[in-house]
């Protein structure tokens, strides 16, 4: 091999190591072979994400990455199930990663495809190929069901499912993926959760400085760059949503994204900004005051609403609490300690979510989120009040992970979190 070609791969590979934090690839091929055993026999093809254009920062597709770790654009796996032997017909294990042909223009970086050298070991897959023979590729399979990921569309996906389907010449032949691989992702193994600890991290880090930070007349948008230049500082790729920074008034409204408004002596401001490390959420809220000193109407109300964060708290049951639904309902002990408080008409939010590779991780909707939490299930809590004609919301938000032995643990427990605490930190700005 020349030495331009030995350093171009070694380029190639060091490009696909720094993109995320290093995750051994047979864990991700052990993702691949739990997923193949809820496929019955049949196969599963599965997207990454297309190209991004020039407005928007390209981001692998969730289950894409959960189940690879790959983190370029335009691939594709196929996952073909055991099938157990029968007078006529049986099948190992098999999976074949497919990626473009040999790129020849570095648009964003480098690449790595189907020609690179070594390929297989790099992409850590017992098999490569080239996606232009995808199609050929899929005869021997012609017999088998292929799950697929339902909600995750791009052109080339849906244009290769058409063609699929005509070749096929039969209904119901992709059912979805989506509810095998979330019930696989709800329950995070070591090295997730470990990711999920540094997003953490560096989201508590962000609203540290934020608290030594704000002041009068700063502006929203101030405070959401002092946040977002230290989630970056401390190695995360992005923010895990669009960051919320809201003052005065504009508190009153869930999603206020953060703006030019000033921030004013004696308001509240609340800021729900958190990070994403190496493709992991955290999601983190703290409300300040201003001035860096509650009045006492904002102290009363603020401690009404950490006390239902600690009710939340107090309710979890691990292998038993849900976040909706039936009488183990984290969202039943919510809303019965506001309304104990005579507040529940001013709660416009629900207890909480998953967080993981989507910081919404299994759903937007309660109705998707009915399942036991346990060891290994990450969420948070959020309880929130919103009253318009006072011109303020008040906002607390944690991450949570469910520890081997049931324990409930506050990832973002480093933040200060109780008013007093709140106030001698913003003392040091």
């Amino acid at each position: 091999m020349s030495f331009m070609r030995a350093a171009l791969l070694a380029l190639l590979a060091l490009h696909l190591a720094h993109a995320t934090d290093s995750v051994p690839k047979e864990i991700y091929r052990a993702r691949r072979v739990q997923l193949s055993r809820q496929l019955g026999g049949q196969c599963a093809l599965i997207f990454a994400e297309s190209e991004s254009d020039y407005h928007s920062q390209f981001r692998q597709d969730n289950n894409f990455y959960y189940l690879t770790g790959w983190t370029q654009p335009d691939a594709v796996l196929l996952i073909a199930a055991e099938a157990p032997p029968n007078p006529s017909y049986s099948r190992p294990y098999s999976e074949i990663l497919f990626l473009p042909a040999k790129v020849t223009a570095l648009i964003d970086g480098p690449r790595l495809n189907a020609a690179t050298p070594n390929i297989t070991t790099l992409a850590g897959v017992e098999r490569v190929e080239s996606i232009t023979a995808l199609l050929e590729q899929l005869l021997p399979y012609q017999s088998s069901l292929f799950f697929t990921d339902r909600q995750h569309s791009t052109p080339f996906s849906a244009a290769t499912l058409t063609w699929l389907e005509k070749f096929m010449l039969r209904p119901n032949a992709f059912p979805d993926a989506g509810p095998l691989l979330k019930d696989l992702r709800a329950t995070k193994d070591r090295y997730e959760i470990e990711l999920m600890r540094k997003a953490a991290d560096a989201s508590v880090t962000a609203h540290l400085a934020a608290m030594h930070a704000i002041k009068p007349d700063l502006k929203e948008y101030d405070v959401a760059a002092v946040m977002e230049y230290e989630l970056r500082k401390a190695g995360c790729e992005r923010t895990a949503y669009q960051s919320i920074v809201a003052s005065g008034a504009n508190a009153a409204f869930s999603h206020h994204y953060a703006g030019s408004s000033k921030l004013a002596a004696g308001d509240l401001v609340t800021m729900d900004v958190a990070g994403e490390y190496s493709m992991y959420a955290s999601d983190v809220t703290r409300t300040l005051p201003v001035s860096g000193k509650f009045t006492d109407r904002q102290r009363e109300l603020y401690r009404i609403v950490r006390g239902a964060e600690l009710a939340v708290i107090a309710a979890f049951q691990s292998g038993k609490s849900r976040l909706y639904s039936g009488p183990d309902s984290l969202q039943g002990v919510y809303i019965a300690y506001m309304n104990s408080h005579e507040l529940g008409k001013y709660v416009r939010s629900a207890v909480g979510h998953p967080v993981g590779l989507n910081v919404h991780d299994g759903g937007e909707s309660p109705v998707a989120l009915t399942g036991t939490l346990g060891p290994g299930s990450i969420f948070n809590i959020e309880p929130a009040i919103y009253i318009p004609q006072e011109k303020l919301g008040i906002q607390i938000e944690d991450t949570f992970l469910v520890d081997a032995s049931g324990k409930l643990v506050c990832l973002t427990a480093k933040l200060p979190v109780e008013p007093e605490d709140i106030e001698r930190a913003m003392a040091q700005r």
